[in-house]
C-alpha cells in the first residue's frame, strides 16, 4: 500500500466521520455514554445506553483493568470510552483519532464531564503513535481496527506501546470467510463496507495470526454477534427510512454523498449479517512479561 493510498484512505475516514457526526449524533449518539458504537445486550439490558456501557465493561473485564492504569484509546471518536475509563477506573487515558474535529469534541466532552485531568486527546494515526515503547498498560480499540488498511501494522504498534504483561482489547465487526461462496455475497459485503468507508473486515484468522506474529500471547477471539444483533437491527431500521431520503438529497446536492452512503451502510450491514457474511467480535491478547 503506497503512502498516497494511505493518505487518501485516512482522508476518506476523516471525511466520513466529520460529515456524518451531526446525523449520527441525532439518531444514534447517546449523550450519557457519548458512544457511537454497538451495544452488548445481555438478559438484563433494557436500553441502547445500557448496552453501549456493557460493551465498555466487557472490554474492561477482558483487559483486567485496574484503577489508575495508563490506557491508549486507539480510535477514540468523540471520547466516549476514554471518558468512561477515566470516570469508572480513574484511568490515565490518551485518546487518538485521525479527525481534528473529533479531538475537539472529545476534549470538550471530557471538560464537561470533569475528567480533563485524566484524559488527553490527540490527532494521530494508531499505526504510528507519538509515544515511547512500553508506555501503556492497556491498548483499547473499540470498532476502530476495521478502519486500518493493514491490520498487522496496528498489532505491531500496539505491541510496541504496551508494557510487559499489558493487554490489548478490541471489539469490531468481522467477515466470516474469504472469499464468500458467491459474487452476490461479495457484492453485498462490498456495498456495506463502502457505505461505512471501511477498506474491509478481517476474518478471525486475519486478526489472530497478525496478533500472534506481533508477539502477543493468550490471543482470544470471541464471536458475540448475538449480543450485538439488537444494535445491528436498530441501525437497519434507521437506514430503511433514512437511506432513500438521503440518496434523494445527495442527488440534489443538498447533502454530501457520504451521508447517503452511511445511511445505506446501516441498512446493508444487517442484511450481510443475516446472510451469515459478518459478525461482531471481542479480541484480547497479552504482551509477554511482568
Amino acid at each position: 500500500m503506497t503512502t498516497l493510498d494511505r493518505d487518501a484512505h485516512n482522508k476518506r475516514i476523516v471525511h466520513y466521520y466529520d460529515q456524518n457526526y451531526a446525523g449520527s449524533s441525532r439518531m444514534w449518539f447517546n449523550n450519557q455514554s457519548l458512544a457511537l458504537h454497538f451495544g452488548y445486550w445481555d438478559e438484563s439490558t433494557q436500553t441502547d445506553f445500557e448496552a453501549q456501557l456493557n460493551t465498555n465493561q466487557q472490554l474492561a473485564n477482558r483487559a483486567e483493568l485496574k484503577r489508575g492504569q495508563k490506557v491508549l484509546d486507539a480510535g477514540c471518536g468523540v471520547g466516549g470510552s476514554s471518558i468512561w475509563l477515566a470516570e469508572t477506573y480513574g484511568a490515565d487515558v490518551l485518546g487518538i483519532t485521525l479527525s481534528a474535529d473529533q479531538v475537539r469534541h472529545a476534549t470538550e466532552n471530557a471538560a464537561r464531564r470533569g475528567v480533563s485531568h485524566l484524559t488527553k486527546f490527540s490527532q494521530q494515526d494508531y499505526t504510528k503513535v507519538d509515544a515511547e515503547n512500553a508506555s501503556f498498560d492497556v491498548v483499547w480499540a473499540l470498532e476502530s481496527v476495521s478502519c486500518a488498511l493493514v491490520k498487522r501494522e496496528f498489532f505491531a504498534e500496539a505491541f510496541r506501546l504496551l508494557k510487559p504483561g499489558g493487554m490489548l482489547v478490541l471489539s469490531d465487526g468481522f467477515r466470516r470467510k474469504r472469499p464468500f461462496a458467491t459474487k452476490q455475497d461479495e457484492d453485498l459485503m462490498r456495498q456495506f463496507l463502502n457505505g461505512w468507508a471501511l477498506p474491509d473486515l478481517a476474518t478471525p484468522d486475519e486478526l489472530i495470526t497478525p496478533a500472534r506474529e506481533a508477539g502477543f500471547e493468550e490471543v482470544r477471539f470471541e464471536d458475540v454477534s448475538e449480543r450485538a444483533e439488537p444494535s445491528m437491527l436498530r441501525l437497519y431500521k434507521i437506514g430503511r427510512w433514512t437511506a432513500p431520503l438521503a440518496h434523494i438529497l445527495a442527488a440534489l446536492r443538498l447533502i454530501d454523498p457520504i451521508v447517503a452512503q452511511c445511511a445505506q451502510g446501516g441498512y446493508d450491514q444487517y442484511l450481510a449479517y443475516k446472510r451469515g457474511l459478518c459478525g461482531y467480535l471481542f479480541l484480547s491478547a497479552r504482551k509477554p512479561g511482568a
